[in-house]
């Protein structure tokens, strides 16, 4: 999908937090701020999407029963036996997580695929047989 965007001349800016947008004539002139450097820089356009990602936050009763997370505070996940090629399973049986959770920010297609192999890899443990 970016790089189709990409080909047809769509600029993706990342890091950036809207802060105002204006209308001037057929332009838009949209104030971010860096969020790393807290530059704040005026974007001039024709069009503008504004797409906000999200940080996981676990719940703390699960982390309080031990479900371990990497240094971003993303899910770590495991494969099982049965589907060594899905990673959908986490550190506590019978946990299973995908989307932002496991990835961090990323498209709701794959949030969606993941929810499908997160059920694929349940099937899969649960009854010990793989899923086709």
């Amino acid at each position: 999908e970016v790089v189709s965007a990409r080909e047809e001349g769509i600029e993706f800016v990342f890091h950036k937090q809207p802060t105002a947008i204006h209308k001037d004539g057929d332009k838009l002139s949209v104030k971010v701020t860096d969020t790393v450097s807290k530059e704040e820089i005026t974007l001039t356009t024709d069009k503008a999407i504004l797409a906000f990602g999200f940080r996981p936050n676990p719940p703390t009763w699960l982390t309080d029963l031990g479900l371990e997370l990497d240094d971003s505070r993303r899910v770590k996940t495991y494969s099982s036996e049965q589907l060594p090629n899905l990673r959908q399973a986490t550190s506590l049986a019978d946990i299973y997580v995908g989307g932002d959770m496991s990835r961090g920010a990323d498209l709701v297609v794959t949030a969606i695929a993941d929810g499908r192999y997160a059920a694929e890899q349940m099937l899969a443990d649960f009854t010990a047989v793989a899923v086709k």
